[in-house]
């Protein structure tokens, strides 16, 4: 899925700025990009499950300090450690937004999941049914939700980074 969400940003930025958007370059950029992806989305999560440790504030207000790691990694093409810090220092400013939209974010992903685990005791055939169908429409929502918050934060970055200039 990282690989996807570095296409898709390459792709956003390059219609962004007005250049021939190219798929074929796009994906090689994000392939090149891929071992620094991992390092950088591993170091991210390591850090926003140790502040989920601490109650849930301080893993969201950590995710909401990070949530520019990809577009930065890729857009700017920074090493691992100063994707962190350029991401602290862009969202240090508005950070009880991006806080609400990744909370905001995390709800609704949150709500599609837990709609795989209704059940009812009563009738098990008609459980079965349930359990199914809302797997597969989990299955088959949450790629999209992931992938539009990448789109739109891709856009947000864009936008602060425009402001900031």
């Amino acid at each position: 899925m990282i690989f996807t969400y570095f296409c898709v940003i390459r792709f956003i930025v390059d219609i962004r700025i007005h250049t021939v958007a190219n798929i074929k370059d796009s994906l090689a950029q994000a392939f090149q990009l891929l071992p620094k992806a991992l390092a950088v989305n591993c170091l991210g999560l390591i850090i926003v499950i140790m502040g989920l440790f601490f109650f849930l504030i301080p893993g969201f207000i950590l995710a909401s300090y990070f949530v520019f790691i990809n577009q930065i990694l890729v857009i700017e093409k920074t090493k691992v450690i100063d994707t962190f810090k350029w991401s602290f220092l862009i969202t240090n400013k508005n950070w009880v937004k991006l806080f609400i939209i990744v909370f905001i974010y995390n709800v609704v992903a949150w709500g599609t999941g837990s709609l795989t685990k209704i059940t009812d005791i009563y009738n098990p055939l008609e459980v079965a049914v349930k359990i199914n169908l809302y797997h597969i429409l989990y299955y088959f929502l949450a790629p999209l939700y992931i992938l539009y918050f990448e789109i739109f934060m891709t856009l947000l970055y864009l936008q602060i980074e425009n402001n900031r200039l």
